[in-house]
């Protein structure tokens, strides 16, 4: 997992793949559309933004996955995104190839909480479990994000990211 800043964008991404999926998100503004998942470059990049209220932690859905890694961001509000290593949560379901997702229970006592705001990202690597929109100050708020899903297989093959 990696939590920054977008001005630190090039840290991370310098390639082919870092230049596409940057200008993508500098074209998203606070009231673009949502929209279904979206293909960026064929299948190795795609994203979806969406628009959701907060809920309490003990609602929030955890998931890992297998063949991308997340991308996420806020556009407006704010959420917090719960991460656990992998190890300490229970698989609830059985990977699903198709949607490229396995859901987890964890005990929320233990996840780390990161603060998803405008200005910066949330890099999520296979195999990291998290569930995203988990209100922060006892208020449920209503925020607008986006999702991008890069291939891993096409990341680690091309000129990092």
């Amino acid at each position: 997992m990696i939590v920054d800043r977008f001005e630190n964008w090039e840290r991370y991404f310098h390639g082919k793949i870092g230049k596409l999926v940057l200008n993508y998100i500098k074209g998203l503004k606070e009231d673009s559309p949502d929209t279904d998942m979206e293909s960026i470059y064929g299948e190795d990049i795609k994203a979806r933004v969406m628009s959701y209220t907060t809920k309490d932690i003990s609602e929030a859905v955890f998931e890992a996955h297998k063949k991308y890694i997340d991308i996420q961001f806020t556009l407006s509000g704010e959420e917090g995104i719960g991460w656990i290593p992998e190890a300490m949560a229970q698989v609830k379901t059985e990977y699903d190839l198709e949607k490229d997702v396995r859901f987890y229970n964890v005990d929320t006592s233990k996840i780390n909480i990161i603060q998803n705001v405008p200005g910066q990202f949330m890099l999520l690597f296979p195999g990291e479990v998290h569930g995203a929109g988990i209100c922060l100050h006892k208020k449920p708020i209503t925020v607008k994000k986006c999702v991008v899903k890069i291939n891993w297989e096409a990341f680690i093959n091309s000129e990092l990211g």
